[in-house]
């Protein structure tokens, strides 16, 4: 059985998938780890019952080791909470959009005066995958970078992952910014966060799972733009359950990604007091009129979603037959 649990982490990412046979770990990875449980942040989970931390949800599971933890992309509400998992868990390989080249330099960017939001966001950001580099150097390991090409990994014997191929003119321009942050001025410091944090999202490393005849799509927040590329043959979007990409914001979808992805269960991991008006009802209407919708937060937007009160996480648990059981998982 395959298991895919979409952690309800506010207005983020944070998704476990695992394999098991007869309840026993085969395969576990940990895609994504919501916003960080420390200072402003905590407020987010705290606020509203169902909400949990990766980490805690981690223990509350019993859940202690990992054979890979993947981060889809550079933003705060994805690396937020990988250096807590990291630090309460056991790991195995870990994939990344990006890495740092030179942490020791890290302390020029942090001395760098800052005073817009997102800029420093952006820092923060870069901070928690520098955390990331240092505990996995204590145990041994390195953070492999992925997305640089088409890749297709067998993960297990029933369990196949297609890792998409990010823009290479955005992988290089990434490199280039954050070389820069590290080696320059103050005064260029804050611009080139903003022009980081603004291509991030196009940035994504996105995952198709296949388990049998079963496929699970999770384009992280990418923009319907990226798919253009991928919509049309030999390659198929097709997908059973799709997490909607961007929490459900108006460039997440067009009409005909949405009939070509045609999923069975569609799943929006947002908060319900975010700011951004996400999920857009525009968005869930591209989709056909079986699709079964499902929200990791408590929401009211009928005919989409109804308020079932607090739950802490979205299953799915899909059989070798390929049938699929899907349920909110109660605070």
């Amino acid at each position: 059985m395959l298991k895919i649990t979409f952690i309800n982490v506010g207005y983020g990412d944070s998704i476990l998938i695992e394999e098991l046979n007869d309840s026993k770990p085969i395969f576990s990875m940990l895609i994504d780890g919501g916003v960080p449980y420390m200072g402003m942040y905590c407020d987010s989970y705290d606020c509203s019952p169902g909400r949990i931390p990766p980490f805690k949800y981690l223990q509350s599971r019993r859940i202690q080791s990992l054979d890979v933890l993947f981060l889809s992309h550079l933003h705060i509400d994805h690396v937020g909470g990988m250096p807590e998992v990291m630090q309460t868990c056991k790991f195995g390989y870990i994939w990344s959009s990006c890495k740092l080249n030179e942490l020791d330099y890290l302390d020029n960017l942090n001395r760098a005066h800052i005073d817009n939001r997102i800029a420093k966001e952006m820092r923060t950001s870069l901070n928690l995958l520098a955390d990331m580099q240092r505990i996995a150097n204590i145990n041994g390991k390195e953070i492999e970078v992925v997305g640089k090409r088409l890749a297709t990994v067998e993960l297990t014997d029933k369990l196949q992952a297609n890792i998409f191929e990010v823009d290479p003119f955005l992988v290089s321009r990434t490199e280039k910014m954050v070389n820069n942050l590290l080696n320059g001025t103050d005064q260029k410091a804050e611009k080139i966060l903003m022009e980081l944090d603004e291509i991030e999202n196009n940035s994504s490393v996105a995952l198709q799972l296949k388990y049998g005849d079963v496929k699970i799509l999770l384009p992280a927040d990418l923009p319907s733009s990226f798919w253009r590329r991928y919509n049309k043959e030999p390659y198929s979007l097709k997908a059973d359950i799709l997490k909607i990409p961007h929490h459900g914001q108006a460039d997440s979808m067009t009409k005909r990604l949405a009939g070509a992805i045609n999923p069975t269960h569609a799943i929006v991991s947002v908060s319900r007091d975010n700011p951004f008006g996400a999920p857009v009802p525009e968005v869930l209407s591209m989709f056909d009129s079986k699709t079964n919708f499902w929200v990791t937060d408590n929401i009211e937007m009928p005919p989409y979603f109804r308020q079932t009160g607090p739950h802490r996480a979205v299953l799915f648990e899909i059989q070798e037959d390929g049938s699929i059981c899907a349920m909110n998982e109660p605070a």
